[in-house]
Parts: structure tokens; sequence; C-alpha cells
């Protein structure tokens, strides 16, 4: 794992089984969006086992070998948008209209390099509620 990588463990549940899992997601950007939020972008992926949740369904074909594989490979895209602090000032309300137009990001937001994603991660959501 390297500073480019955030590691999350959890529990996966499927068909009311519930397995631990650890996904290694890796920074694919932050910007500023239309709204003045700051968002990032995250994808991982984690291999699991069909099998070990239950799900043993399969069917032998002519040409030999299965039609499901056990293992299924579950992908990840996550987009996260920074949380106001509930004590802050609210902004000004702002009017939308519904255009057409690139999206446009005033200033690019930066993972520090000396501490590496999950330090940047980590200091992006400092104080937020989540």
């Amino acid at each position: 794992m390297d500073a480019e990588t955030l590691r999350v463990a959890g529990d996966l549940t499927i068909k009311d089984t519930t397995k631990p899992v650890v996904i290694d997601f890796d920074f694919d950007g932050a910007a500023l969006d239309p709204f003045g939020n700051t968002r990032v972008g995250l994808s991982g992926k984690v291999e699991v086992n069909r099998k070990d949740f239950g799900l043993v369904w399969n069917a032998a074909l002519e040409t030999g070998g299965v039609l499901v594989s056990e293992n299924v490979t579950l992908v990840f895209e996550v987009s996260a948008i920074k949380q106001a602090d509930a004590d802050a000032p609210a902004d000004t309300p702002v009017e939308v209209v519904a255009e057409e137009k690139p999206l446009v990001v005033d200033a690019p937001v930066e993972a520090p390099k000396a501490t590496g994603l999950v330090g940047w991660v980590k200091n992006l959501f400092a104080g937020s509620n989540r």
C-alpha cells in the first residue's frame, strides 16, 4: 500500500451472509464542483468467492466448464463531497440555471505529497460529522 491508497475494512452482506472485506481505494483526483463543494474521486475493487455467501447455483456447459465463475469482482467508483460544518454560517443561496456547458474548475485541489492520500482525506473531512 502506498500514500495514494486508502484502505477500507468493513463487512459485506450478501443473501444474509456477512463476511469481512478489505478494499484498497486509489485516489482519482479532486476538484471544486459548480456549487463550490470539494469533491474527491476514489476507485477500488475487491474479489470475493460467491460460494462463501451461499450463491452456489451453476450450470454445466456442453463445451465443458461451468456457466458462472466462483470468483466475482466488485468494482466501486466513489465521489465524496466534504460536508459543511453544522456550526458554520450558511452560505448565500445560489440560483441554479439548467444549462448544458462543460464543468469549469476554478482551482484544482491536490493531495499534499508529504502525507499522501490517507492524510489528505483525513484532513479534508476533519471536523465533519461523518
